[in-house]
């Protein structure tokens, strides 16, 4: 009484605080309410549009994509988009005209364009004539008339950039090699993909496989290791022996890079989640249809694109939450402050 103290206005004013707390706790749970049905609602919108999937020509790229198409069917109406042009791949990829795409890891980042998982490793073959001389990498980039596959690939670039390194001037290849995808009448072959199709080695019967072995770099114990030090996309692959009889019955040293399902910033974290899951539920039938897809690079490696925060919540599935990671930090503070509500009281 002496401060002026009265019993009835404290309860008064504790009610209309309760009261004032109950209508800003009802707003924000009606807000949330809307935002979670929004979100309902755009995601149901968005799984009924249908799923562009790119994919380059070089083999097994079109039948891994239809392997892919029927593996992310439950997800959507997958449509397959074939493409030999390279660069116009990333273009719709980067715009948003495909929403997924299969193709080698990039050299650099692209803009808007992230990863979801690893698919598969696509080798280099290195193949020359037995009427060729070449012996070696650098004989066989110098080799006039080396097929290096379709325009703006990753073995053009490849081969461009050792072709410079070696001071080699780049010979003139064959006329519009991505209309040629036949396997026939090139000296020389310096291209990536998957197994060579029987057919294509039939034809190939007066060649053989060149393997990327000793090299001239103290650091590197082969052509095939210099190659992944340099180019860090890349890393040293071997062809099992026999694995092409007609071509080499022993094993052939090369590199390989890791060809990843890429796809559009624009798809959400619940689609690229779901995806990523879908696709390591399946890993087994990617290996039945293409067996060295169980070689595939460690995940871990892959960071020049960056990876889909959806696929990464995914990947991440099974660490700890932030409650679980400070429960003890939690628990402390929750204790200190009851503890000084309760001596405020």
């Amino acid at each position: 009484h002496a401060v002026g103290y009265r019993p009835e206005r404290f309860s008064s004013a504790c009610r209309s605080a309760r009261r004032r707390f109950a209508e800003v706790t009802a707003r924000r749970a009606l807000a949330c309410a809307w935002f979670v049905t929004a979100c309902c609602l755009s995601a149901g919108a968005a799984a009924d549009e249908p799923i562009r999937l790119g994919y380059l020509t070089e083999e097994p790229g079109p039948a891994m994509a239809e392997l892919l198409a029927d593996i992310l069917a439950p997800l959507g109406d997958v449509q397959l988009r074939p493409y030999a042009d390279v660069a116009r791949f990333y273009r719709d990829l980067s715009t948003g005209a495909l929403q997924l795409g299969l193709a080698e890891e990039p050299e650099q980042s692209i803009d808007d364009v992230f990863w979801i998982a690893a698919i598969y490793p696509s080798v280099l073959h290195v193949v020359a004539s037995e009427t060729q001389p070449a012996n070696d990498l650098k004989q066989i980039l110098a080799t006039d008339g080396l097929d290096t596959g379709p325009p703006g690939g990753v073995a053009e670039r490849l081969a461009q950039a050792l072709q410079q390194q070696y001071q080699i001037e780049q010979p003139a290849g064959p006329a519009a090699p991505a209309a040629r995808p036949q396997l026939e009448n090139a000296p020389a072959y310096f291209i990536f993909g998957g197994l060579l199709p029987i057919d294509a080695r039939r034809r190939l019967h007066n060649y053989r496989l060149v393997s990327l072995g000793a090299s001239d770099d103290p650091t590197a114990q082969t052509v095939a290791n210099a190659i992944a030090l340099r180019y860090p996309q890349f890393r040293p692959f071997v062809l099992p022996p026999d694995l092409y009889p007609e071509l080499s019955r022993s094993a052939v040293q090369t590199v390989s890079i890791t060809t990843l399902l890429l796809v559009n910033a624009k798809v959400s974290n619940q689609l690229a989640y779901a995806i990523a899951e879908t696709v390591q539920q399946h890993a087994g039938r990617f290996t039945k249809l293409y067996p060295l897809a169980q070689q595939t690079r460690d995940s871990s490696d892959i960071n020049i694109v960056p990876m889909h925060p959806g696929a990464r919540s995914y990947m991440n599935r099974h660490e700890p939450s932030f409650l679980e990671r400070h429960t003890d930090v939690i628990a402390l503070g929750v204790s200190v402050l009851a503890i000084v509500g309760s001596g405020l009281v």
